[in-house]
């Protein structure tokens, strides 16, 4: 089963929405075909949508109150229509819409609250301020409070648009989700205590959580310490939380934590509190991604290093290569920035060398969101993509003895690999398999070759999430 037009597709029993404008098309299209509306169990209205040229002008009257009205009742009809052939398993809605003060109608709340019997995974986006539209509404027009979702398994809410809004409908859809295993949560990320959304109590018991991935701003640690002590099974934790108080984990949390990601201005505040946890509680932290790392956050890593598997960084790019202007001003800070980088390099040289176990590294260099100094009063300028230079400087640090197998390097500006280095690759650590080099439009991941008494970097054709340590840390080169 498959059909696809520049408005929709359907495939493997999955329904992709391209084009808000065009949802009649899809309506047509299962009229005509009733067999695959039969078979859809999934339905994804992405944030890779598209708009022709030519419904430029209908783009403005959907964007009007009329036209996105239309647009919710559409997809509440084609939501219905799906669930009563079969059971709908799946929904996922992250696009989000021009329109200021876009608010669903209550006939999809209503036909997808419909689906909660049979309903998986949910994906949900509320748009800017919506969940505080819904508090307000009364009568016939308010929306249906949220049902028993006894099948859902996976929910991810991002309401990062809810800027101090009431959040008793995303309170309710946790309560009504007791068999959760994968749970991810998206809150504003203002630093204002009248941002914080509202109502989320976290008094929720997830009995099968395996994955928890939160984000916020300004939160309730004491409440959020608590709501990890009380779900021991989380295996997965991902932390992107900044908050006034420190966070503090009880010794015996997270007792089955394999997996740490850490996302916010806080990172050394949550190493502490888990490594403390493991210091007195230990437990085999296999994989561990750390944003914005400092040598600080590079340091206290070394705390995890019997069990670590695979480790990913985000790394400011200059940090690890001196600027080399002529201008004196600019050579002052090449030399500052010469020091912290060699600096940096010296961490994370004694780092891999303790790292006996490692088997992935992960450097995210991007350059396209930070600015430095161009040299001339007043203006600023990314730094230079990663290319040739940085990967050398990368396979400097690792050690002869390492284990590592497979080593990323990302930038969405980064360059393409030259012929030449492909074809001769410079000196690696024997256990050194491939490299994946991600440039945002191309990721490429090599096999390094050895033969003839040189290395070459061949692409490499099987598919990338097929290379993984183990199956508990499942990661793409």
């Amino acid at each position: 089963m498959a059909a696809s037009s520049p408005s929709y597709r359907v495939y493997d029993h999955r329904l992709e929405i391209h084009d808000l404008n065009k949802l009649y098309d899809v309506i047509d299209h299962f009229a005509s075909n009733p067999d695959q509306e039969l078979q859809v169990t999934d339905i994804d209205i992405g944030d890779e949508l598209e708009t022709s040229e030519s419904d430029e002008d209908k783009m403005s009257d959907m964007e009007g109150p009329r036209g996105f009205d239309d647009t919710s009742r559409i997809i509440a009809s084609i939501i219905d229509g799906i669930h009563s052939t079969g059971g709908l398993e799946s929904f996922r809605w992250v696009r989000d819409v021009d329109e200021k003060g876009a608010t669903r109608e209550v006939c999809f709340w209503s036909n997808l609250w419909d689906t909660a019997r049979t309903l998986k995974y949910l994906d949900i986006r509320f748009f800017e301020h919506e969940l505080h539209r819904f508090a307000n509404l009364t009568g016939d027009e308010s929306i249906p409070r949220p049902p028993k979702f006894p099948a859902l398994k996976s929910l991810r809410i991002d309401a990062s648009g809810g800027h101090g809004d009431n959040g008793s409908m995303v309170d309710q859809i946790l309560r009504n989700a007791p068999g959760l295993e994968e749970l991810t949560l998206i809150f504003p990320g203002c630093d204002l205590e009248a941002c914080r959304i509202k109502g989320i109590t976290w008094e929720y018991t997830f009995p099968a959580l395996k994955r928890f991935s939160i984000s916020t701003y300004n939160s309730d640690n004491t409440a959020l310490s608590k709501f990890l002590a009380s779900h021991p099974t989380i295996t997965t934790l991902d932390w992107n939380v900044d908050a006034d108080e420190e966070l503090i984990l009880p010794p015996a949390c997270l007792p089955n934590l394999r997996v740490l990601k850490l996302d916010s201005m806080d990172v050394l505040g949550a190493l502490d509190a888990v490594s403390t946890a493991i210091s007195i509680s230990p437990r085999p932290i296999i994989r561990i991604g750390v944003e914005d790392c400092s040598h600080d956050s590079l340091s206290k890593v070394a705390v995890f290093a019997k069990t670590l598997k695979s480790l990913d960084l985000n790394i400011y790019v200059n940090e690890l290569r001196p600027d080399s202007d002529s201008d004196e001003e600019i050579e002052n800070k090449a030399r500052n920035e010469e020091e912290t980088a060699g600096l940096l390099h010296n961490i994370l040289k004694n780092l891999l060398l303790q790292l006996h176990d490692l088997q992935e590294l992960g450097f995210d260099l991007e350059t396209g969101n930070t600015y430095i100094s161009s040299g001339v009063r007043g203006k600023s300028e990314h730094p230079e993509p990663i290319g040739v230079k940085d990967l050398i400087s990368i396979l400097n640090i690792l050690p002869p003895s390492t284990r590592i197998h497979t080593l990323r390097m990302s930038d969405s500006r980064g360059l393409k690999l030259p012929d030449e280095i492909l074809n001769q690759f410079p000196d690696i650590p024997k256990s050194l398999e491939y490299l994946k080099w991600d440039t945002g439009k191309r990721a490429v991941l090599y096999r390094l070759e050895r033969g003839a008494g040189k290395v070459r970097a061949v692409p490499f054709q099987v598919p990338v999430q097929n290379i993984h340590v183990q199956p508990e840390t499942r990661q793409s080169a």
